[in-house]
């Protein structure tokens, strides 16, 4: 297993930015890559323009009521019969939403079936997402990552991503969330150190406390993502964050990570898709056009 991971195409400069980890140098390097990469058509757009500026000053930007709850209902259909795999060890395949075992914290859809809405494939091709993207970037985004996940209130100690930690996927990438279901503070709220992208605090490849967050930033950057269904978010998760576990209900997120590259430890099997409409290069790891 080891040994066919050394073979997946850029596992080596994927492998090196996780040892690079610290600011400006990441970002230098970045904006080199990227300059070797298609270039985005720029609109003038001043929505774009702000969301690029809250991105690179605070690490993430707020978009509050971005799908309507028609959307929303179309996407909860798409999956509603479909199976589920535990994302934390033991990691049980073909788990069924209506008959969870108790003890399951994070479970998600296979990616496979997700391209097959067209709802989500507009979402990941929104033109403002993929403008934004761009912009962050420097060149043209890559869809590197779909998922559709629940968590669930299980509770007992947090695992894995449940605690604070640092995404380090590329040099540079930026993440989409938007919220499927209503978040209070008992359903597991998204939580995000406001300006920690661009610190040097924390830098560490481990499962942060929150005791040590609390030691290195102040409390009025630790933010709390709570929010209605339909409320959604950029942020760059190399910052420090974390999937607070749901208390009392479960909660349903869609993710879209757009990138310089892709991500080497993801495995991509494109489909073939008659009539895709959307830029063949922006969504090449997950579709090929017949």
């Amino acid at each position: 297993m080891q040994l066919k991971k050394l073979t997946r195409p850029g596992i080596f400069s994927y492998a090196a930015q996780r040892t690079i980890l610290k600011s400006p140098l990441r970002g230098w390097i970045a904006s080199f890559l990227a300059k070797g990469r298609p270039r985005f058509p720029a609109a003038p757009d001043p929505k774009v323009s702000a969301a690029v500026s809250d991105l690179n000053t605070h690490g993430i930007y707020l978009m509050q009521n971005y799908l309507d709850s028609d959307r929303i209902e179309k996407i909860k259909q798409a999956v509603a019969s479909l199976p589920l795999d535990e994302r934390f060890s033991p990691q049980r395949k073909n788990l069924d939403l209506d008959d969870m075992p108790a003890d399951v914290h994070v479970a998600e859809y296979r990616t496979s079936a997700l391209l097959q809405s067209d709802t989500i494939m507009e979402i990941a091709n929104d033109p403002f997402l993929l403008q934004t993207a761009a912009q962050y970037l420097g060149c043209k985004p890559t869809i590197s990552n779909m998922s559709v996940w629940w968590s669930f209130p299980t509770g007992g100690e947090a695992q894995e991503a449940e605690n604070y930690h640092r995404d380090v996927d590329d040099w540079r990438f930026v993440k989409f969330f938007l919220y499927l279901t209503d978040v209070d503070s008992d359903s597991g709220p998204h939580r995000f150190v406001k300006n920690s992208h661009r610190s040097n605090r924390l830098t560490n490849l481990k499962r942060i406390t929150d005791e040590e967050v609390s030691a290195n930033f102040p409390q009025e950057d630790q933010l709390e993502m709570t929010g209605k269904a339909g409320d959604a978010f950029m942020e760059l998760t190399f910052g420090l964050h974390k999937g607070q576990p749901p208390r009392k209900h479960r909660r349903l997120l869609l993710q879209v990570e757009y990138s310089i590259n892709p991500v080497a430890v993801y495995d991509y099997s494109p489909l073939k898709l008659e009539n895709f409409p959307y830029d063949p290069y922006v969504n090449r790891l997950y579709v090929t056009p017949k």
